[in-house]
């Protein structure tokens, strides 16, 4: 097994400006909850109406949305700050898609 080299290389000081993922996430000095928020919000809302155009039977389109837009924001929960309002919103979305 071949050992890691070491080339004795710095990692460079972050500028304020400069941005870097964390867990998916693009971050500063830190997390831009609005920004981030809003765009799983339409992440989810777009996968949520690519599967009601489906025309699948119900148990069908409640198993898709469970296993391809769901995820979208279960993976944020423990890094994201959502607001009871914000989830409430979601919901709404999806349930006037089902209509």
């Amino acid at each position: 097994m071949a050992k890691p080299e070491n080339n004795n290389k710095s990692i460079p000081i972050m500028k304020p400006e400069d941005v870097y993922k964390y867990s998916g996430y693009e971050q500063n000095r830190g997390i831009d909850h609005k920004k981030i928020t809003s765009d799983l919000k339409q992440k989810f809302a777009n996968r949520a109406n690519k599967i009601v155009n489906t025309k699948l039977n119900s148990r069908n389109l409640t198993k898709a949305i469970n296993t391809y837009a769901i995820p979208q924001l279960t993976y944020s929960f423990g890094i994201m700050k959502w607001s009871r309002t914000e989830l409430e919103d979601v919901e709404g979305k999806v349930r006037t898609a089902l209509i």
